[in-house]
């Protein structure tokens, strides 16, 4: 009898964390510093090789083996972003707001929506890529997440919504971004980084223009009418009679064309030395806004169109090579915005159709993997959210210009970057702990924003 109660005690499985010495922050910062010299190492031989005799890509007899004790995964920044949503209190807004499950069993409304947004940031482009992070321990470990919903229980989820439900959960989301903005400050969310690599040639020229601000910004500043004969008559969407010409208004440069060699657009002068370097100068000499109505062949209505004329000289050096004249045109069905504004407008909407492509390619946002319209919208919020997470991760970090370079950063690259990076999970009573393995360029940036979001009081 004592040796049978010996033996359950020593066999009955216990939930104690496995004892692992805890690395200090001054070793961890000698250890990623000893390997990055183990990269500059290899890198300081390229340019000083002797011909070889074999290719570079060899291998020799390998063998897999399978560890017990260790707990790695390939996803290790997505601690430091579970550790923000925690303290922006991203999970509790969304439980307290929303209510589609009378028993929590086991888990709550933030679980399916964190599952589904994790999903997708950890690079699943399915609701079947849950099944993989479900059976990853060491995931779920970085969650501190004794388990996570199934793919079909995700589904489930998503066709409990209505359409009341699913205004309740971005209300939610919105709830917290007083919170960020007010932790990382108004400057955090900022305009695209214009020099996204420092070995791209002309980056320096990049560099200039936001130091001199030569770059033709996107912008309309209305000056007084000047009528263009020979335009379009105008019609009762534009308030003319018609028979009366439209009329023109001479406004500010509001080309956004990108910069860089033979493209270059500048306003004014050149700064000194890159004229000899046979940049193209672009230099909007005037610029005119005028409307008319246009009616398709098929169409009972007529609808407003706005142009936009550009008069841009283009030199090269100090030789002036022509004038070139542009068009835009923007049709519309607004009558409550003037010409200027439609512009105005438009312009703002050029971004947001980056932000598509990259919930569409990207994210994978816009799937349909339910039957519904309202099921697979809740979806669509849910992988939203994941965007938000990035653009949020990135407004944590230290120096403006990395906040600049990883907001504009297309979601795939992010995952790289940022996301998917080996490491070794270790879970004790009260912390965490991810061990980064490998070294990637990038660690600083996540060190950085992990830095900010430990040491930020979210209020």
């Amino acid at each position: 009898m004592e040796l049978v109660e010996f033996l359950t005690r020593t066999t009955t499985p216990t939930k104690r964390a496995f004892p692992v010495k805890r690395i200090s922050h001054k070793q961890s910062r000698r250890n990623r510093a000893k390997r990055q010299r183990k990269v500059a190492r290899r890198h300081a031989q390229a340019g000083h090789w002797k011909a070889q005799s074999r290719p570079m890509f060899t291998s020799g007899t390998i063998h897999y083996e399978m560890g017990s004790n260790t707990d790695a995964m390939s996803f290790g920044g997505i601690g430091a972003v579970h550790r923000l949503t925690t303290k922006l209190g991203l999970a509790k807004a969304i439980d307290e707001r929303l209510e589609l499950l009378k028993v929590h069993l086991p888990y709550h409304e933030s679980d399916h929506v964190l599952n589904l947004a994790y999903n997708v940031l950890c690079g699943g482009k399915r609701l079947d890529d849950i099944e993989g992070l479900r059976h990853d321990t060491a995931y779920m470990n970085a969650l501190g997440a004794d388990l996570i919903p199934d793919p079909t229980t995700a589904g489930d989820f998503c066709r409990r919504f209505g359409e009341e439900d699913l205004v309740t959960l971005m209300e939610a989301v919105n709830a917290v971004r007083p919170k960020l903005w007010g932790g990382a400050g108004p400057g955090a969310a900022g305009a695209h980084d214009l020099s996204r690599h420092p070995w791209d040639p002309g980056a320096d020229v990049r560099r200039e223009e936001g130091r001199h601000g030569h770059l033709l910004q996107g912008g309309l500043g209305l000056c007084a009418p000047d009528p263009i004969p020979g335009q379009h008559q105008g019609s009762a969407l534009s308030g003319q009679p018609p028979g009366q010409s439209a009329q023109s208004y001479g406004c500010g440069p509001v080309d956004r064309q990108g910069p860089g060699p033979g493209g270059t657009p500048y306003r004014g002068d050149l700064p000194e030395g890159l004229k000899e370097r046979g940049y193209l100068n672009l230099k909007l000499h005037h610029e005119d806004v005028a409307e008319f109505g246009y009616k398709p062949g098929k169409c009972k209505r007529f609808y407003r169109v706005v142009v936009v004329r550009k008069n841009i000289s283009r030199m090269k050096g100090e030789n002036a090579l022509f004038d070139e004249i542009r068009y835009l045109f923007y049709i519309t069905t607004r009558t409550d915005l003037s010409p200027a504004d439609v512009v105005r407008c438009a312009n703002q909407r050029c971004d947001q159709e980056n932000v598509i492509e990259q919930l569409k390619n990207g994210v994978n946002a816009l799937r349909v993997p339910l039957y519904d319209l309202v099921s697979n919208w809740a979806y669509m919020v849910m992988a939203t959210l994941a965007w938000n997470l990035k653009s949020w991760f990135a407004m944590m970090m230290h120096l403006k210009k990395d906040r600049r370079h990883y907001i504009a950063m297309e979601f795939p690259r992010f995952l790289h970057s940022v996301i998917l990076l080996p490491c070794r999970v270790i879970r004790r009573a009260r912390t965490i702990t991810l061990r980064i393995l490998g070294s990637r360029p990038t660690l600083d940036r996540l060190f950085s924003a992990w830095r900010t979001i430990e040491r930020t009081g979210f209020t």
